[in-house]
């Protein structure tokens, strides 16, 4: 249905199909998920090809790459976004997760302090939670939980997108971020 109604400006066909793939990983539903990211990308791909993608549409789909462990695809979208854009949060953010999950912990360490030091401009503690995630898939489960606070102390929503996050999702073992996430009200 969704790639029947197309996109918007506030998200492509090509991020609700992600979306939904994350949410079935999430759920349980791993095979789904995997056949519907398949789906996201192709759909993000093609749209790419046709379009005029914009830098949240390439980002949009170096993170499809990424998520299904396609990384050299994501690395080769990233890299022109990183010369292009070196000091977008999550560009940097994206560029350092790959980067922690590929084994590169110095460019990783150096994505997570470029993040960390980001400071003046309110950003909704976005840069915070990327890297979050970067010390999260470098195992440093306490970096990762204080700069998670730190990103909801600065507006991050305690959106529902969390609990699908790939990158977030190893700390899910750890009763300290179960309680983070923990509905309240």
């Amino acid at each position: 249905e969704v790639v029947a109604l197309g996109s918007d400006r506030f998200i492509s066909a090509g991020e609700a199909l992600f979306t939904a793939a994350r949410e079935l990983k999430a759920h349980g539903h791993y095979a789904a998920g995997v056949d519907m990211l398949a789906r996201a990308i192709d759909w993000q791909r093609d749209w790419s090809v046709v379009g005029s993608p914009t830098v949240s549409d390439r980002l949009a789909l170096a993170r499809m790459h990424y998520e299904a462990d396609e990384w050299p695809e994501a690395a080769e979208l990233l890299s022109p976004l990183q010369r292009e854009r070196p000091e977008d949060a999550d560009v940097l953010g994206a560029a350092g997760t790959l980067a922690a999950r590929m084994g590169n912990e110095a460019a990783a360490r150096g994505a997570l302090s470029a993040l960390r030091a980001k400071t003046g401009q309110f950003r909704y503690g976005r840069h915070l939670l990327w890297a979050a995630r970067i010390a999260a898939v470098l195992g440093d489960h306490v970096t990762a939980l204080s700069l998670l606070r730190g990103a909801f102390a600065r507006g991050c929503g305690h959106d529902i997108a969390l609990h699908t996050d790939i990158d977030l999702s190893r700390l899910s073992t750890d009763e300290r971020y179960r309680e983070m996430l923990r509905p309240r009200g």
